[in-house]
């Protein structure tokens, strides 16, 4: 099982609209979201992972880089880097 600053589904991009939690408190920078994780109490059939919130409105995983999980798939673009 491989870290997520290692795996192709951590969303290395996240927009600035998503780095604030309910509380109106920043998101740690080096925290980003699994683009695996179905996210937002949406439904996805076959989807291994979930995140809901009793609000029914959004959710979030925020992961940090060495966090890991069953779901890691190696990067491709970083390990090709020199």
């Amino acid at each position: 099982m491989g870290n997520c600053k290692d795996c192709k589904h951590w969303d290395r991009d996240g927009g600035t609209y998503e780095r604030y939690d309910d509380d109106g408190e920043d998101i740690p920078d080096h925290a980003r979201t699994c683009l695996k994780v179905v996210h937002g109490n949406e439904s996805e059939p076959g989807a291994a992972a979930y995140v809901t919130d009793a609000s029914g409105y959004m959710a979030r995983l925020w992961a940090a880089p060495d966090f890991g999980c069953v779901l890691f798939e190696p990067n491709e673009a970083e390990t090709q880097k020199p």
